[in-house]
């Protein structure tokens, strides 16, 4: 797979989006229907073949007929000739048979490239509000491999198996007459292929007994079989294709859904410069601050000369709500930078507003200008992609500047935590940077905005994460009037609800001797028996078999990633879980039971086909034993290959789902950034690289189709050749049915093959379900030789820098990183011998980064359903918020029925709606790792006091950076380059003024003494 297959050559995704597609596939005026529009040349080149493949299997029945009587009343018909009229029409619908579905399956696949890169480029262009994580990734995963699966069937097979339906109901009406529609009848009512035979037989039989028909002869029964054989696939298929048919169109409508989405409409102006209508030039060289004086955002002027950004008369909505009314004001440039500082507290709107500039947000009046297209970004939460810690900061920026990487690095003050890494920073920081602490992924995502050197960068609360000595060293670095941005001429917002920067500078065999209503009744007997059969195996393994063990191993896979160590989802990829959770149980509930059983059909219809040849023939046994073997090779060799193209086609899916999600989760700071274009690059690549296993498993199929076909062209043949060689020992009758199951026996030995190779790659995806229960971790402790108690009821705080391993202690706690050394106990009981689940299950945890996911606010809450809506309003007014809520709710609508997105909470607000789940869930330990980092004062105060009031019966473990919020805990440690320096009660260790926690709390004293 590494290199670069010519057979792909104008087959890439972009290719495939231009030439498939129209200018709109779907529009604003398709809503009522689905404008599909292939290529015209893709659809000729696919019905070329299938008119080739009607035109030479039409004359196989006139061929069958004529095969049984003419062993017997002609013996002028020698072997050689009969042979090669088998010959060539046997070897000329296999090549066309392949060619046709090569082209076929080729166009299934410009298709899928097509599919997948336009619902990339709808996704780049939603606004971030009504972007769910499932939408795209589930219509890439599922939608779009069920319509390719089904599509053809339907534009292309659809045609031409009505019309060999029709050339075939002709031709049995010569033979039958009218009671040549039983088939068509039979096969509406459901029946099996068997009973339609029977029913059909028995028809006539009725029909020429009382009709005076003329007698039921041998060459017409076989005549018959030979016609219904050719029909009775296509009919299925048919038939087969109606309920195939509503779930394509399930696809398409929510295709059509996804792409008739709102796009994001940016309304702002971006020009070389703009355009000053308020203040004169002169102004505009005035000496740039050296303070910044707070100013109401009402009362800032509009349209300075040298203004990077303009806000007039701005109006800004989250969904239908209201969020900015009135915003008229001005972010002003100068050549030796500006800082603009948005202050105010939680839910106030700065985030809304930084956004607004960035386009994200609607407008529904006003105007926002900028002189730049492109902004540096950086997000209230962290955008980590999964990739080196140097991909991450160069990102799309052009080339590797090393001196400007490392200044870059130094400022950010990440030279020490890139010294403790192996790898330095081309270490992988995992998806969403789970190798890194939260303060690591802010300084990263920092580093990323100053490398791009972009004229605006917008930083969303950037120092949240950081503690306060290095929330210093970024801000005198980055911010300050020798900072970095300030170098560079940046145009700088900060929204921030820390007073104190505001002084400073600024970041898925009929026989007529006997009574034909014997055999027709035992024949019936048979097919039915069949049919029931059939029934029962097919309910058996799809309605029993396939749903329990989907469902066990389901509940299986889940419990595995839910109760994995952190290092397993460290070096795990997002889109390799999803691949468990979609293509792996996929396999499981549908693909592995239908395999199975068609598996098992096949097998059977072999050995019978194989066993009416040897009783026409018995010399046909003579080529058993090479036919065995040559399928043994074929067998061998194709299993082995497309096994592997398997594996690579869904390994090479888990890069594609995880840029799907990493798109999504930095969407705002791609479009901030201008990256639009090297990300759809990437996706392409990605396609692309996802399409290559796919398409070259087409082609040895097809490879596979045709070596088949050439197999059994040559049994029959021998069989032919036997039969007019031995014609006076041969019965014709029993001849014929032979030749007729040998129609049949290409497609089966192909169903073998194919569905065990399905089976061998359904059983692999079981085995990699089975295997993701992780067996070890790889955590590394150094020094455990330090013990401790926390008492019930006790309050612990851990301070130190960041990187300290207070996190990774909490990780320990919850065993998402196991102790190789030591022990922690919990009421006694050690924590490793204790289940995963169990653990969390019994313990409170509030983050750094608040967690909610798109369901109703109850749901979120209580997602358990243990507790009733009194006792959820009642926790969510103990925090503060729930009036916040009601104020954002419809009033004939109940607010824990409100989806839970972006215009409902700030961040800030979303960390107390978090304090509020942990209340109604009241675990005895409360942990909290720095959950007020990113609110302001008023909220942190009110988490304080909700944290003291509400759990001042739990034993409280918190992770904080501002120390004084640690002086009333009962006991404090300080980490430090993951070992314990200090541990005692915060008054006693702050008698000791050379120690870490008094270091530390002068370092917070200071800057409070700035605030005020």
């Amino acid at each position: 797979m590494a290199r670069d297959f010519s057979v792909m050559d104008g087959y890439n995704s972009t290719a495939c989006g231009d030439s498939l597609f129209g200018p709109s596939v779907w529009t604003e005026g398709c809503r009522g229907g689905f404008d599909f529009t292939l290529s015209f040349q893709e659809s000729i080149l696919s019905i070329v073949p299938s008119a080739i493949f009607l035109a030479i299997a039409g004359p196989r029945a006139f061929y069958l007929f004529r095969s049984p009587d003419k062993t017997k009343r002609h013996a002028t018909y020698t072997p050689k000739l009969l042979s090669s009229e088998k010959l060539a029409v046997r070897f000329g619908k296999s090549w066309k048979k392949a060619w046709y579905e090569h082209l076929t399956f080729r166009a299934g696949a410009m298709v899928r490239g097509g599919l997948m890169i336009m619902i990339y480029s709808k996704m780049m262009k939603l606004p971030t509000d009504d972007l769910g994580e499932s939408s795209a990734v589930t219509l890439m995963g599922n939608d779009v491999e069920t319509l390719i699966e089904k599509l053809h069937m339907l534009l292309v097979e659809s045609w031409a198996n009505t019309l060999t339906v029709g050339i075939a109901m002709y031709l049995l009406a010569a033979q039958l007459g009218a009671v040549c529609v039983a088939p068509i009848v039979t096969a509406i009512t459901n029946c099996n292929v068997g009973m339609t035979e029977a029913i059909t037989f028995g028809a006539y039989a009725l029909a020429a007994k009382f009709g005076n028909g003329e007698p039921f002869s041998a060459a017409q029964a076989i005549t018959a079989l030979s016609i219904l054989g050719v029909m009775m696939d296509p009919l299925s298929h048919l038939l087969g294709s109606i309920p195939g048919s509503f779930s394509v169109f399930g696809c398409f409508r929510r295709m059509e859904d996804f792409l008739n989405l709102e796009e994001r409409i940016d309304r702002r102006q971006v020009n070389g410069r703009v355009k000053n209508t308020s203040r004169s030039s002169s102004e505009s060289s005035q000496p740039v601050q050296e303070t910044i004086e707070a100013t109401p955002l009402k009362d800032i002027p509009v349209g300075a000369d040298g203004s990077r950004i303009v806000i007039e008369d701005g109006n800004f909505l989250w969904g239908e709500k209201a969020v900015l009314q009135d915003i008229n004001t001005t972010f002003p440039s100068h050549k030796n930078g500006s800082l603009t500082m948005l202050v105010g507290p939680v839910g106030s709107g700065k985030s809304s507003l930084l956004k607004a500039i960035l386009g994200e947000t609607t407008s529904s009046m006003g105007n926002v200008s900028l002189d730049a297209s492109e902004v540096a970004f950086c997000d209230q939460t962290p955008w980590v992609m999964n990739a080196t810690i140097r991909a991450n900061i160069i990102a799309e920026s052009k080339g590797y500047d090393s001196a400007w990487f490392e200044t870059v690095i130094n400022a950010c003050d990440l030279a020490i935590d890139l010294g403790r890494l192996p790898k330095g920073d081309l270490t992988q920081v995992g998806e969403q940077g789970v190798k890194l602490s939260g303060g690591q992924k802010q300084r990263i995502a920092i580093a990323r905005a100053l490398y791009s050197r972009k004229p605006v960068a917008i930083f969303d609360d950037v120092f949240s994460g950081l503690d306060k000595v290095t929330e210093q060293i970024i801000f005198a670095r980055v911010f300050g009037k020798g900072g970095l941005l300030r170098k560079n001429g940046t145009t700088v917002i900060l929204a921030t609800h820390a007073d104190v920067w505001v002084t400073w500078w600024g970041d898925g065999k009929v026989r007529d001797s006997r009574d034909i209503g014997y055999w027709l009744s035992i024949y019936t007997v048979l097919s039915a028996f069949e049919g029931i059969l059939i029934t029962l195996a097919i309910a058996m393994f799809l309605l029993v078999c396939g749903p329990v063990s989907g469902k066990l191993l389901h509940s299986r896979l889940l419990n595995a990633a839910m109760g994995a160590p952190l290092s397993f989802l460290h070096n795990s990829a997002a889109g390799s879980l999803i691949n468990r959770f979609s293509q792996d149980l996929r396999h499981v509930d549908i693909i592995l039971p239908m395999a199975f059983s068609i598996f098992l059909f096949e097998v059977a219809a072999c050995f019978g086909a194989a066993g009416l040849a040897m009783a026409a023939v018995s010399w046909f046994a003579i080529s058993i034993p090479f036919v065995i073997v040559v399928l043994a090779l074929i067998q061998r060799f194709y299993v082995r290959t497309s096994k592997q193209l398997r594996l690579l086609e869904i390994e090479h899916k888990a890069p594609l789902f995880s840029h799907f999600l990493e798109t999504i989760d930095g969407l705002a700071t791609i479009r901030a950034f201008g990256w639009i274009q090297p990300y759809t690059d990437k996706a392409l690549s990605r396609i692309d690289d996802a399409q290559k296993p796919a398409y070259l498993l087409n082609c040895i199929q097809r490879w596979l189709t045709l070596v088949l076909d050439m197999v059994v062209a040559f049994l029959t043949i021998i069989l032919v050749v036997f039969a007019v060689t031995l014609r006076e020992k041969i019965d014709p009758s029993l001849l014929g049915i032979a030749l007729v199951n040998m129609m049949r026996l290409g497609t089966n030995m192909k169903g073998i093959i194919l569905n065990w190779s399905i089976l061998e790659t359904s059983l692999g995806a079981i085995a990699r379900i089975r295997e993701l229960w992780p067996r070890q971790g790889s955590l590394e402790v150094k020094n455990l030789d330090v013990q401790y108690d926390i008492k019930p009821g006790q309050k612990l705080g851990l301070c130190g820098r960041s990187g300290s391993g207070k996190s990774s202690f909490v990780q320990a706690l919850l065993r998402m990183a196991e102790i190789v050394n030591g022990q922690i106990t919990l009421d006694g009981q050690d924590i490793s011998t204790v289940p995963r689940y169990l653990i969390r299950q019994r313990l409170s945890c509030l983050t750094q980064d608040p967690f909610v996911f798109g369901d109703t606010i109850r749901a979120n809450l209580d997602p358990c359903n243990t507790a009733s809506d009194d006792e959820i309003r009642s926790a969510l007014e103990r925090v503060g918020i729930w009036s916040v809520i009601e104020a954002k709710i419809d009033d004939n609508k109940d607010p824990l029925d409100e989806k839970m997105d972006e215009n409902v909470l700030s961040h800030g607000q979303r960390q107390l709606f978090c304090l509020a789940r942990a209340l109604l869930k009241r675990s005895s330990l409360l942990i909290l790792d720095e959950p007020t980092s990113s609110v302001d004062k008023q909220t942190d105060a009110r988490m304080q006091e909700v944290i003291r009031t509400e759990f001042s019966d739990c034993t409280i473990i918190m992770i904080a950076h501002r120390i004084d919020t640690l002086l009333d805990f009962d006991k404090v440690a300080v980490l430090d380059k993951g070992s314990l320096v200090e541990f005692g009660a915060p008054q006693e260790l702050l008698k000791d003024e050379a120690g870490a926690f008094a270091r530390l709390y002068r370092a917070n004293k200071g800057r409070k003494t700035e605030e005020q």
